[in-house]
């Protein structure tokens, strides 16, 4: 007795079947593979790490605004970043990072702080002919460019997973705030803000300093838990 041979999905055996055959569970097949299903735990951790990141830019510029017309004085501004620099350090030891690492994040900190402090004057003084108008406009169109573009899809909590694409989104940071800084009269609230919007938002590449040595990305993951 014959038993009757079963039609497989391979392309190179002659299977004895016409060359127009199909099988019954063939569409089956692909309409199984054509959806990926999601429950609300995969899905609500990810959906805060994208409202995270929105509502602290949008924190950022309305405390740029409150500074600019003198509403937040300048020691709640230096307070903030008191404050800041400690719930970090929190943060920092909730995420089991090594000292040396801590240490090396600190130190490219510095390194970029200083840098565009060093440049902000030559800065401030190009883009002092601008209207507030346009500069608001500049940094609304970078600030969207930057959301657009950050990554948020960290593979693991507990490692270092940033993509070569940051590097896009950190360039628009760092011309945000060099760019709202310089609207400033008085250089010390300017450097107070530089100090606080690059605690909190600033992202750093994972090849340059390993981990993200900033506030934000620090809650991130601690809502990816």
């Amino acid at each position: 007795m014959k038993t009757k041979s079963t039609w497989r999905r391979v392309m190179y055996k002659d299977q004895k079947f016409p060359a127009n055959y199909i099988d019954d569970d063939f569409l089956k097949g692909l309409d199984a593979n054509g959806y990926n299903v999601y429950s609300m735990n995969d899905i609500c951790p990810k959906t805060l790490h994208v409202i995270d990141h929105v509502s602290t830019m949008i924190l950022m510029g309305k405390v740029y605004f409150s500074m600019n017309k003198g509403t937040i004085q300048l020691r709640f501004i230096i307070i903030s970043i008191v404050v800041s620099m400690l719930m970090l350090s929190i943060l920092m030891v909730l995420n089991k990072i090594s000292w040396m690492e801590s240490i090396r994040q600190i130190r490219m900190m510095l390194i970029i702080y200083l840098t565009i402090q060093l440049f902000q004057p030559v800065l401030q003084t190009l883009i002092s002919p601008f209207s507030d108008d346009t500069v608001h406009a500049l940094a609304f169109l970078v600030s969207v460019i930057n959301i657009i573009t950050q990554d948020y899809d960290l593979t693991h909590v507990r490692e270092e997973y940033m993509r070569d694409v940051d590097v896009i989104p950190l360039n628009c940071l760092v011309l945000i705030s060099i760019v709202l800084s310089s609207r400033f009269a008085n250089s010390k609230q300017a450097s107070a803000y530089l100090q606080l919007f690059l605690l909190y938002v600033n992202h750093f590449n994972s090849h340059i300093v390993g981990r993200t040595f900033s506030l934000l990305p620090q809650i991130k993951r601690c809502i990816l838990v």
